[in-house]
């Protein structure tokens, strides 16, 4: 799947000097992927698998809840995570939400 890895903006909420406005900074690029939903993960969405979408991203991907990505020029706002170590395998999985503004 790493061959339809691409390019994947992290942008973070962080207060401004005051503490009074919260803003989107833009906090490092990784690599992902960002594929539609499947049934399995309607479980864990606990949403509308209309507007969900889940990234692939290596395991060393700092990504949290809340935080925005930008991926192929879409906004997404990730929602969960899940964290998987096997053998040879490291990835986090993060159901994503598309906002409709």
């Amino acid at each position: 799947m790493r061959f339809a890895f691409r390019k994947v903006f992290v942008y973070r909420l962080v207060s401004s000097d005051d503490n009074k406005t919260e803003e989107y900074e833009r906090v490092r690029d990784i690599y992902g992927a960002v594929f539609p939903i499947k049934a399995e993960d309607l479980m864990m969405s606990e949403g509308n698998p209309a507007e969900m979408y889940k990234l692939f991203a290596d395991d060393y991907s700092d990504i949290q809840a809340t935080d925005k990505i930008e991926y192929e020029g879409e906004i997404y706002i990730v929602s969960k995570l899940r964290k998987y170590k096997g053998r040879a395998l490291e990835r986090i999985e993060a159901i994503v939400i598309k906002p409709n503004n």
